[in-house]
């Protein structure tokens, strides 16, 4: 089981030169003390690096647990700039 992502609590590990980001999207439809889980296909802050263009990274969930058609991200996910979802709420745990 691992925690479920919800936005303005999860974090990317970051990558490369680029700095960790913070989540800002999320499904409203479901909520985790107040704040919405995030799905696949919500992104991160853009975030840059000082040698490259900023860019923003999305989910691509893994978990077998959904909300409306998409996975509910959770702790180690990726996202699509290879990073990682490296903070989630342990308080609601999915597989």
């Amino acid at each position: 089981m691992k925690p479920v992502a919800v936005v303005g609590v999860s974090m990317s590990i970051g990558h490369a030169s680029f700095t960790p980001h913070q989540s800002f999207e999320g499904n409203p439809k479901l909520t985790i003390h107040g704040r919405p889980v995030i799905v696949t296909g919500n992104a991160f802050q853009p975030h840059a690096s000082p040698d490259l263009p900023p860019h923003v990274g999305t989910v691509m969930g893994t978990s077998k647990l959904t909300l409306g058609g998409k996975k509910i991200a959770m702790l180690g996910d990726n996202l699509t700039c290879m990073s990682k979802i490296d903070i989630g709420d342990p308080t609601f745990t999915v597989t």
